[in-house]
């Protein structure tokens, strides 16, 4: 999706920061699937909630030392506990991040990790869309073709395994 993103000619000539976010999200993908695939036998023979609750918890765990590493943390925690922050960011916290981790991660233990895999790669699209309709950003032809060939190629997937 990222290159249906950019303008045909342009990898060149991106600026630095979206250069340092495309990595990035290469980063992180590629820690997502290593860690799916490290992750499926336990996931298999666990209980779900136990293995979702252990991922946050480590992941938790590292941020927080992460932060104290590079003194962050009191700042970090001064706007964290901010009231005005709880409003936006309690029913994000469950809804982006434990209760989709928990569907996410329910995917990849009771489904093969390709077919899983594939569906899960479906949330670029819902972004793109949830993109346009909330934050008004443009949804250009190239993206929006992109959408329809992923949206058809997880169908393909999941029809034909």
């Amino acid at each position: 999706m990222a290159l249906a993103s950019i303008e045909k000619g342009a990898l060149g000539g991106l600026n630095p920061e979206l250069r340092r976010g495309l990595f990035l999200a290469w980063v992180a993908i590629s820690s997502t699937a290593t860690g799916v695939v490290l992750v499926k036998p336990v996931l298999e023979q666990g209980n779900l909630i136990e293995v979702t609750w252990s991922r946050l918890v480590f992941g938790v765990a590292g941020q927080v030392l992460w932060m104290a590493y590079r003194g962050q943390l009191s700042g970090t925690l001064r706007s964290v506990l901010l009231p005005s922050v709880w409003r936006r960011m309690l029913p994000a916290t469950v809804l982006g991040t434990w209760f989709s981790l928990l569907l996410w991660l329910g995917g990849f233990k009771w489904a093969p990790a390709s077919v899983a895999a594939v569906l899960n790669q479906l949330g670029t699209v819902y972004l793109l869309v949830l993109a346009r309709l909330f934050l008004k950003e443009e949804l250009r032809l190239r993206q929006a073709a992109g959408a329809v060939l992923a949206a058809a190629g997880a169908l393909f997937i999941v029809l034909t395994k």
